[in-house]
């Protein structure tokens, strides 16, 4: 896994740290770099895992389907802001056509 062209991280690590994790690499074959490298990125995807994937029971997943599957609802404020926004561009259209 060790890649000496790769970018380089500096750690400071408190008194033991170091002689721990070199005995580890040791026992598992692997460099010192290696071993640190795996531990942090198998930490790195599980964070992120939990972060960006949701897990839900089956009442969650059924309500959740429920809303997708739901056909959409009226919002006349919504439907209001969006007619105006869409007249605008409209109007600032016909404008930039007429002074050409």
């Amino acid at each position: 896994m060790s890649n000496p062209s790769g970018e380089r991280i500096d750690l400071r690590v408190p008194e033991g740290v170091k002689e721990r994790i070199r005995k580890s690499a040791a026992l598992t074959g692997r460099s010192m770099s290696d071993f640190i490298i795996a531990a942090a990125l198998q930490q790195a995807e599980e964070t992120l895992a939990a972060v960006e994937r949701w897990e839900m029971d089956e009442t969650e997943s059924r309500f959740v389907m429920s809303l997708l599957l739901a056909p959409p609802r009226e919002i006349p404020n919504l439907r209001k802001l969006m007619t105006g926004i869409r007249s605008k561009k409209m109007r600032k259209k016909n404008e930039t056509t007429a002074a050409i």
